[in-house]
């Protein structure tokens, strides 16, 4: 028993041994990239905080930290980015795993498929991450600093509810939302950090921020019209172009 047990303790370390030294490899192929992101929001907006302030009468409240500076969590963006980048793929044909579901998800979607199929990840996953994979992409908070606007605040807007049974108005329920100022203006800025493949997978990456025209809230009411601009932007429209026709040749 005691050979087997040992067996399997050198088995298990030859595994991650080879996993750290393709790790390392693949690593050292990537591009090392430093993205600063600038995201102005041209309507009010609601990052909701999942808090409610009953003494208030507040249902949702817009996120904060701890300065009481409005912010965008790194994971609402990146899983925004990740949405819009899906999308474009998707239009181009490219087979994609089915997130966020963690079960039809990479590698598990191929593996269902076809169980002789060795483990692999669809583009989206080798970018973003999957549950049983970490991201080589950092993506930072969005932060507005009230020192940046003078007097900044938020406000209280009200609205109903709308009847999931009838499809109407619920007179009912009265809600009250936490927003930034509608004509404030606010820019929200942070970083994408760490390492892509190739310059098809920066294409695909600058075309999802280009698609980025709503986040947070109350999408549907108006809320979170935004624009996102970064720098550097290190290809032009046409290698853009030329690079996303990659895609379709793989």
């Amino acid at each position: 028993m005691a050979i087997f047990h040992l067996i399997n303790i050198l088995l298990s370390f030859l595994i991650f041994w080879r996993y750290m030294a393709l790790s390392k490899n693949r690593s050292l192929q990537m591009k090392t990239i430093n993205i600063d992101v600038s995201l102005e929001v041209n309507t009010a907006l609601c990052i909701g905080s999942g808090v409610s302030t009953s003494k208030l009468g507040i249902d949702k409240l817009t996120m904060k930290d701890k300065d009481g500076n409005l912010i965008i969590p790194a994971s609402t963006f990146k899983g925004r980015l990740r949405s819009r980048c899906e999308r474009i793929l998707g239009a181009m044909k490219i087979e994609l795993c089915q997130s966020p579901n963690a079960d039809n998800m990479c590698p598990h979607y191929f593996l269902k498929k076809d169980k002789n199929e060795k483990e692999r990840y669809c583009p989206i996953c080798n970018m973003f991450g999957s549950p049983w994979r970490e991201s080589p992409l950092l993506f930072e908070d969005l932060v507005c600093k009230e020192s940046d606007y003078e007097g900044f605040n938020t406000e209280i807007r009200s609205g109903t509810a709308i009847s999931r049974r009838r499809g109407v108005v619920d007179e009912q329920k009265l809600f009250f939302t936490e927003t930034s100022l509608s004509n404030a203006h606010p820019v929200f800025k942070g970083k994408i950090r760490g390492k892509i493949n190739d310059d098809k997978e920066l294409a695909l990456l600058y075309l999802g921020l280009n698609e980025i025209q709503l986040i947070g809230s109350g999408k549907t009411s108006g809320l979170g019209w935004c624009k996102v601009c970064i720098e550097p932007k290190c290809l032009t429209t046409d290698q853009i172009a030329e690079a996303m026709r990659g895609w379709k040749n793989e």
